[in-house]
């Protein structure tokens, strides 16, 4: 009933349009958009790797304050070596999510754009697109460095606390086989 109702809607709203939607598709400049519609896609595409490599190099570039002042995460060096394993497993399953995230989107982003426009249209709503998410990126890329940069940090202290000391490991086996050699023994 829903789905009927939302496509009543639909179907009205485009019979509304459709004077407009003709006269549009009836003038000069949308002839020669669809006309030379592969080179503005390429264009637009060309721009957009741009902006990417210019995002990488503002967040090189960028100026920040990182946290500097971290509360120490332990201070003994078995632990801070217990968080170093354990975090770098956890941070190759992290990326490893985070992949599996990212590619999920753009499935679902990718099919969200075909599904949204039409086959002529769809050529130019994929760039567009991306540029659009590029400005939010471009618009956080200093909380992005400086939250990169106080994690880098954390990692560097505990890296630093777990070289204070040498860890020694205790041979315990040794006590427990004269224990059972002297049992055996008797």
């Amino acid at each position: 009933m829903a789905t009927n109702m939302s496509k009543s809607i639909y179907d009205k709203m485009l019979h509304q349009l459709q004077p407009l939607i003709s006269l549009i598709r009836d003038s000069r400049p949308y002839h020669w958009i669809m006309d030379h519609k592969e080179h503005i896609a390429a264009a637009l595409y060309f721009s957009w790797m741009t902006g990417c490599c210019f995002w990488v190099y503002k967040i090189v570039t960028i100026s920040i304050a990182a946290q500097t002042t971290i509360a120490p995460i332990t201070t003994n060096p078995r632990e801070a070596n217990v968080y170093l394993f354990f975090g770098t497993f956890g941070l190759v399953f992290a990326l490893l999510f985070i992949f599996y995230l990212f590619k999920f989107m753009y499935n679902i982003f990718h099919g969200g754009i075909q599904s949204l426009f039409s086959h002529r249209l769809h050529l130019f709503a994929t760039p567009i697109t991306y540029l659009i998410l590029l400005y939010f990126a471009f618009s956080n890329a200093g909380t992005i460095k400086t939250s990169g940069m106080t994690m880098y940090n954390h990692v560097v202290q505990l890296v630093h606390t777990s070289k204070q000391k040498e860890i020694i490991s205790q041979d315990r086996s040794k006590g427990l086989l004269d224990l059972l050699d002297r049992q055996s023994r008797r």
